[in-house]
């Protein structure tokens, strides 16, 4: 069997995505890379990398989960967050059986990464209902994060560098 042209792999990956998983890839990585770099204010402590999403929501408040929580879409991932996937032995990915729960800012991020990792870690059978809706919701808490950073006195940098590298 002959191998298709990269090319071609990618045109038909890209023909086939839907718009809005693509529009919550691309913010939210640009939000992870965009926190990486306020320096260490939202990472981990080194040498573990990555982002502290519990940082990142302790900077947020009380106020940025007020904004999540009266907005129609974005409160979905507070009644409905996502599942975390778990890797069982001899049984392979599957969702807990609970969700955690999301009742202050770090939990809506960590929420957030929740969408991410479900999303390239899940079933690939295709976009079920379920992940519809919180790619929509995510999208929507996406917005308010944005524009809560560009108001924010410390925050704005983060809006900054979500357009500019």
């Amino acid at each position: 069997m002959a191998q298709d042209p990269w090319e071609t792999v990618v045109s038909t990956l890209s023909s086939q995505m839907d718009v809005a998983p693509t529009q919550f890839f691309a913010t939210f990585s640009r939000f992870e890379w965009a926190f990486g770099q306020e320096g260490e204010d939202y990472t981990f402590t080194p040498p573990k990398p990555g982002i502290n999403w519990s940082k990142v929501g302790q900077a947020f408040g009380g106020k940025f989960f007020q904004l999540v929580k009266a907005d129609h879409v974005a409160s979905r991932i507070i009644s409905d967050p996502p599942q975390m996937i778990e890797n069982v032995a001899g049984v392979g990915l599957r969702f807990q059986a609970t969700a955690p729960t999301c009742g202050d800012a770090s939990a809506v991020f960590h929420a957030l990464a929740r969408i991410r990792n479900n999303l390239f870690h899940g079933w690939k059978v295709g976009l079920e209902a379920d992940d519809r809706q919180h790619i929509a919701d995510g999208n929507a808490v996406l917005r308010i994060a944005y524009d809560y950073c560009e108001n924010h006195p410390k925050l704005h940098t983060v809006a900054h560098h979500l357009i500019y590298v």
